[in-house]
């Protein structure tokens, strides 16, 4: 697994891609039997899975990151107001 991922210079992580499926039965959705895990490789890839985490809903062309700007926003929510 970890060799097709290097081969299709892919930015999936591939042992959390292999414990994910290997803790749920090899199953898609919880239910249907995984059927070729290359295409769900790609899928993954596609959708914007690496490293175990997807990118964010609101990640943009443009290159600026959503989430240093959700940070921000998170941390200054935390402080206290007068």
């Amino acid at each position: 697994m970890r060799a097709y991922c290097e081969k299709i210079q892919s930015s999936i992580d591939a042992d959390y891609f292999y414990d994910h499926y290997e803790s749920n039965g090899w199953k898609v959705g919880g239910k249907a039997p995984m059927k070729d895990w290359q295409a769900t490789v790609r899928n993954w890839e596609r959708n914007g899975y690496s490293s175990g985490r997807k990118k964010s809903k609101y990640s943009r062309k443009d290159g600026f990151d959503v989430s240093e700007y959700e940070q921000f926003i998170n941390d200054f929510s935390d402080l206290k107001r007068p």
